[in-house]
C-alpha cells in the first residue's frame, strides 16, 4: 500500500525540524555570531523560503531553541544527583550534564549561545555552577573538601573544564570518546577538590 502523501502542514513541520537540528549542530559548534545562516541551511537541505516561512532571522531561530531549552535545562539540573551528596552528587551532576550535553546537540546549541544572546537573564551555566556550589557545601559540612576552597571559584573551573571537552575537538586528531575524556579530566580535577 503506499504512503499517504504528507498535508503542506506536515512538510512544513518536517522542514522546521530539520532547520532546527542544523541549526542547533552550526550553533554548537560555532557559537551565534559564528553561524551562518547558509550552513544550516545546507545541513538541512533546505531552502531559505523554507526558513523564512517560520523565522525572519538567524535571532529568531536561535530564540526558538532557548525557548525550547530552557525548561528541558532546568529539568536536567533538577534531576541530577537527587539524594547523594558532597563530592559524589558533584561528579554526578558534572558527569551527566556533560554526558546529556553531548548526547543532545539543542541543549549543547541551548548552552554555548544562552550568554551571546540573552542579557540579564540567568544563564545555564550560572544555574549549573550554582548547582555545583551546593554540593561543595555539603561537601564541606562532610569534610570531603578543605575549609580554604573558594567553592563559586572552583565550580566555575569545573564547568570551564566541562565546556572545553564538550566545545573543542578531541586534540591532535586522537579519536577519544567524550565520556573518555571527561573522566581522564574528572580524575585530575576532583584530586584537586577533595580535602586530601
Amino acid at each position: 500500500m503506499p504512503a499517504t502523501p504528507l498535508t503542506r502542514f506536515e512538510r512544513a513541520e518536517r522542514n522546521k525540524d530539520a532547520i532546527l537540528d542544523a541549526a542547533a549542530t552550526v550553533f554548537a559548534k560555532r557559537g551565534f555570531a559564528g553561524a551562518s545562516i547558509q550552513e544550516f541551511l545546507d545541513l538541512a537541505g533546505a531552502t531559505k523560503g523554507g526558513m523564512y516561512y517560520h523565522w525572519q532571522t538567524k535571532l529568531d531561530v536561535a530564540t526558538e531553541l532557548l525557548t525550547r531549552g530552557a525548561p528541558r535545562w532546568q529539568e536536567l539540573l533538577s534531576g541530577l544527583a537527587v539524594g547523594s551528596r558532597g563530592l559524589g552528587a558533584l561528579s554526578e551532576l558534572w558527569h551527566g550534564v556533560a554526558g546529556a550535553l553531548e548526547a543532545d546537540v539543542k541543549l549543547l546549541a541551548f548552552v554555548r549561545i544562552f550568554d551571546e544572546i540573552e542579557s540579564g537573564a540567568s544563564s545555564p551555566l550560572t544555574l549549573l555552577r550554582d548547582q555545583m556550589v551546593t554540593r561543595l557545601q555539603q561537601a564541606l559540612v562532610d569534610g570531603e573538601v578543605d575549609e580554604r576552597i573558594n567553592m563559586a571559584r572552583t565550580s566555575t573551573v569545573l564547568i570551564d573544564a566541562m565546556c572545553g571537552v564538550l566545545f573543542t575537538p578531541a586534540p591532535w586528531g586522537r579519536e577519544a570518546e567524550t565520556a573518555e575524556r571527561l573522566d581522564r579530566l574528572w580524575s585530575l580535577l576532583g584530586i584537586g577538590v577533595s580535602a586530601s
